[in-house]
């Protein structure tokens, strides 16, 4: 999962890869709904949308729960190139919950931000997401 390494001091830019439905955003990996320009919640249980990761992501011991970092809670992730956005976004959109659709969101993370990685992919991390842009299905491509 999320590797952060790094404190930086300003907002930061890139591609969320994100659960629609009904025009509402969530993580497929929690379940928990995002909300432009509010601190992403801590969830209490995970309600996984994608079997792409792993169902105990909020257990404290990384042996079980995939990787995921203490440093990740109440932080939300980016990917800093687009196109490994997309490729992620393929990868888990073969298994999601019915009634959503896996999209690829233009945003901005902002306080306490921290620089890492997602296997070899780059990361930012913060405490707010703004989206910049409406998202885009695989099926609408990259634009």
């Amino acid at each position: 999962m999320c590797q952060l390494i790094r404190k930086l001091k300003e907002a930061q830019y890139g591609y969320k890869v994100v659960a629609e439905k009904d025009g509402k955003y969530y993580s497929p990996a929690t379940g928990i709904r995002y909300h432009s320009g509010k601190k992403v919640k801590i969830p209490k249980k995970q309600l996984r949308i994608s079997t792409y990761f792993s169902p105990n992501i909020l257990n404290p011991n990384p042996i079980f729960n995939g990787g995921f970092s203490k440093r990740m809670k109440g932080r939300t992730s980016i990917l800093v190139v687009e196109e490994e956005a997309w490729i992620l976004a393929e990868t888990i959109s073969y298994e999601v919950r019915k009634g959503y659709r896996i999209i690829v969101v233009h945003v901005r993370v902002r306080k306490n931000v921290m620089g890492g990685f997602y296997g070899l992919k780059e990361i930012y991390a913060g405490e707010i997401i703004d989206f910049i842009e409406k998202g885009r299905t695989l099926e609408e491509g990259k634009v």
